[in-house]
């Protein structure tokens, strides 16, 4: 999986109203199922039990690695207590190339739970290891120093 030209839309947007952090992401044709990814998702929820469903109800098509990541970005900053509700996994005309929006409420919590959802996707592909309570002490930590406090807009 290769990600590339990251950015950060800090208003509202072509996907909606929600500030979100926006990727190009290209996968391999292996990667274009992760069905066909031998031990990805049972790897995934092992390192990740609060994962949903990644295969929608009732859907027979492919799950691509992409669409894993966007979960995966999405849910590492809700488990870290950001009110953020939205993602998408969007394919482009070109052949396992998709974009991948996820919403973010601290640009900076969004773009480190990104990253974080790489390196988490990267470990459930490779069979690794990953310490998820420290990424989301992390996250959470960054949440609460970037967010603006109760007395940020005192008057002395």
């Amino acid at each position: 999986m290769d990600v590339s030209r990251i950015r950060a839309l800090r208003g509202p947007n072509l996907w909606g109203r929600h500030t979100a952090i926006e990727a190009i992401v290209t996968c391999s044709e292996a990667e274009q199922d992760i069905a066909k990814l031998n031990g990805f998702e049972t790897n995934l929820r092992a390192l990740f039990p609060a994962i949903p469903l990644l295969q929608i109800a009732g859907h027979d098509e492919p799950v691509p690695l992409a669409h894993a990541l966007q979960v995966t970005a999405l849910c590492l900053q809700s488990q870290a207590g950001c009110p953020v509700t939205f993602s998408r996994t969007q394919a482009t005309v070109e052949h396992g190339v998709y974009q991948v929006v996820v919403e973010y409420s601290e640009e900076s919590v969004g773009r480190k739970a990104f990253d974080l959802a790489r390196q988490l996707c990267d470990a459930a592909l490779h069979d690794k290891d990953f310490d998820l309570a420290a990424a989301l002490a992390e996250l959470h930590e960054l949440d609460e120093d970037e967010r603006l406090g109760p007395s940020t807009g005192a008057i002395v």
